[in-house]
């Protein structure tokens, strides 16, 4: 692992695609990471109006990248290990600046420098993620294009982060390039000071990994800190990990078993209240595996629950078929979730009522009685109360 101090100009002028694998979360910063980003910037941006010393270093935080093969004709790809939230966000950021710069024809010089630091113009025309400097997750893909190749709609889907982010600091350049005074020729400072500020002042740790370095680890244990990790995060991080070590096509089964899972908004509002509030996603993860192990599993242990399940089948179930039973359960979670007492199938009445009762122990027991309505009732239902048998000891 070796430790490199680099200013984001040099970090983006580099022969570089910075790829976001597809096996991470999608983009997620909001204002109360935005905000932060912007003070620091112009705070660096002032402190050069305000005295003729250069300013000294403003580290913005680490990155964790590993180099990645590719083809002979195409860009260097290293992939992002830790830091893709501030590296989607540093592109974004000199892309509204620069467009502000640019509207200005005052200020529209001090655009030029930053233009180099947002694609790679050599690229091969076959290489479409090589024209990027920073490549992302597969379902944030579309939006960050159309954020980097523009124009940006003046008001876009609130969902549409990438396209928020860039007006938040389009809108937050041209209030501080304007800010105290009409003059030109002070506008015109701003402007240089802004984006000197981004090139030259701001600063990363970049840590670069060896291909043998276990990028999976070093992946859990930075991620303890910074913007949380769920239980789903990091279960999706190491199911396709480890589809990609097996040599399975990881990028298909992303799309058939786990894309909708990012993507569909049924799975992200939380279930339960106060302290005990989880996304859906996470709490239907811990009903799956407590229907794959047979055993009760607290919120709390879920990831490491899953990573020892995943050791004890170990030979015997490949991460393809992880993937395929947990979407397979997740139409049946999908039912109960849904479940109304006006319902024609018993089992779904009584998934709304014990939603109803709080008496959450019991739905993995309905997850199997529903899984699979052609096997064998009384073979099920035995099942089933042996299941929640052991998990009333075990909660007792």
């Amino acid at each position: 692992m070796q430790p490199e101090y680099v200013s984001v100009g040099d970090l983006f002028s580099r022969e570089s695609v910075f790829v976001v694998p597809l096996f991470q979360r999608p983009y997620v910063w909001g204002d109360e990471r935005w905000e932060p980003l912007w003070e620091d910037v112009v705070g660096v941006a002032e402190g050069m109006l305000a005295s003729d010393k250069a300013p000294g270093r403003h580290f913005l935080g680490s990155i964790v990248v590993q180099q990645r093969p590719n083809g002979v004709t195409q860009v260097p790809r290293r992939e992002v290990i830790d830091g893709q939230q501030r590296l989607t966000t540093l592109q974004i950021l000199l892309k509204a600046v620069a467009d502000a710069l640019e509207a200005d024809l005052v200020t529209a010089d001090s655009a030029l420098p930053l233009t180099p630091l947002l694609r790679h113009p050599f690229a091969a025309k076959a290489d479409v993620e090589g024209y990027y400097k920073v490549w992302p997750t597969n379902v944030d893909r579309a939006r960050f294009r159309n954020v980097m190749d523009g124009p940006v709609s003046a008001k876009p889907v609130p969902e549409d982060r990438f396209a928020n982010a860039y007006l938040f600091f389009r809108d937050a350049t041209h209030k501080w390039l304007a800010l105290g005074s009409d003059d030109p020729e002070i506008r015109s400072g701003r402007g240089e000071a802004l984006a000197r500020a981004l090139r030259q002042h701001l600063w990363l740790i970049a840590l670069n990994l060896a291909e043998d370095d276990q990028a999976q680890v070093i992946f859990e244990s930075l991620n303890a800190r910074g913007t949380q990790l769920t239980p789903s995060d990091l279960i999706k991080n190491i199911l396709l990990r480890r589809a990609q070590e097996e040599g399975a096509p990881t990028a298909a089964l992303y799309e058939k078993y786990w894309r909708s899972f990012d993507e569909d908004p049924f799975w992200r509002p939380n279930v339960g209240a106060g302290y005990t509030a989880r996304p859906r996603l996470d709490f239907f993860l811990q009903q799956a595996l407590t229907v794959l192990t047979g055993k009760p599993i607290p919120m709390s242990h879920v990831y490491d629950s899953f990573v020892d399940h995943l050791s004890e089948t170990k030979g015997r179930s490949s991460a393809a078929e992880h993937l395929k039973n947990i979407n397979d359960l997740s139409s049946t979670a999908r039912r109960i979730f849904l479940a109304e007492e006006s319902d024609s199938d018993r089992a779904l009445v009584a998934a709304a009522r014990i939603r109803a009762m709080d008496f959450l122990t019991a739905l993995p027991v309905l997850m199997l009685l529903l899984a699979d309505p052609y096997k064998d009732r009384e073979d099920v239902i035995t099942r089933a109360c042996r299941q929640f048998s052991q998990i009333s000891a075990a909660t007792r």
